[in-house]
Order: C-alpha cells, then sequence, then structure tokens
C-alpha cells in the first residue's frame, strides 16, 4: 500500500511513500516528487498484491550488479529492504514488475545470479512470512486449469 507523505526540507517540497506490508510500514522517496517544489495536491492509496516471487524478483533488479559487501549490507538491513520495495514497486510499477519475472526466469542454476536471487528469495520470506500453503482443493482446480489451458 502506498501513501504520499509531504516533509519538507528548506524551502523544497520531499513527498515520503509509505509502503505498508506484513504489519510494517517504510516510508520511502516517491521519485517523482523529491526535490519538487510543487505543493502535493492528493495522495494515492493502493493495493498492490505481491507474491514473494515478484517481491523477490523486483529487489533483484536493484542488486544485481552490486559488490559483495553492498548485498551483504543490503540482504541485513530489514528497514532498507522493505523500503526499497516500496519505492521499487512505485517507480517500476506493474510493468517493471512482469519485466522483472521474465528477467528471473532466464537466470540459469549454479550461477552468481541464481545465488544471489536465491538469498533474495530467503530475505523475503524471513521479512514477510510464507505464503500459506494450497488446499488440496486449490491443487486441483490449478491443475484443471493448467490442463484447460495447455491444450
Amino acid at each position: 500500500m502506498h501513501r504520499t507523505d509531504a516533509t519538507f526540507t528548506g524551502d523544497k517540497a520531499t513527498a515520503r511513500g509509505i509502503a505498508s506490508a506484513a504489519g510494517h510500514c517504510d516510508a520511502f522517496i516517491a521519485s517523482h516528487r523529491q526535490d519538487n517544489p510543487t505543493p502535493v495536491l492528493v495522495e494515492l492509496t493502493m493495493t498492490v498484491p505481491m507474491s514473494a516471487e515478484d517481491i523477490a524478483n523486483i529487489v533483484y533488479t536493484l542488486v544485481w550488479d552490486c559488490d559483495d559487501t553492498d548485498f551483504a549490507d543490503f540482504l541485513s538491513s530489514d528497514e532498507e529492504f522493505r523500503a526499497m520495495v516500496g519505492e521499487l514497486v512505485f517507480g517500476h510499477g506493474a510493468l517493471g514488475i512482469e519485466e522483472a519475472q521474465v528477467s528471473a526466469a532466464a537466470i540459469k542454476r549454479g550461477t552468481r545470479a541464481y545465488r544471489r536471487l536465491q538469498q533474495i528469495r530467503q530475505r523475503v520470506h524471513e521479512l514477510y512470512g510464507q505464503p500459506p500453503a494450497a488446499t488440496p482443493r486449490q491443487r486441483t482446480a490449478r491443475r484443471r486449469e493448467l490442463a484447460t489451458t495447455a491444450g
């Protein structure tokens, strides 16, 4: 969920978004508002459904090429990690999330990129929890759906 919250630094406004997930609220700079002197007119609130894979993939787009020390530092900060998720989702939007999914799907097992993505996935589960297990009825319905679309 995102909310814009205007804070003022000197004579320029820097609006901050608020990302709320798994019982935590974290502020991030709404990039389009950074040092923007125009007054905030509205605050937009929305719910964006995100899977663990959505989160891991979009975070990977940010840290895929950073050095090992910066990567480890990023993973170790709960607050920074959660705030960055909000900023990335807001900044990249639904198309960015989809592009991140495509990029992650192309990563080969055994590579440095794959190991990093796995570390990010683990961190996502630590911070946001495990997805609820599918019930037998849901698994059966999903198999039927896949069989119908495949044929």
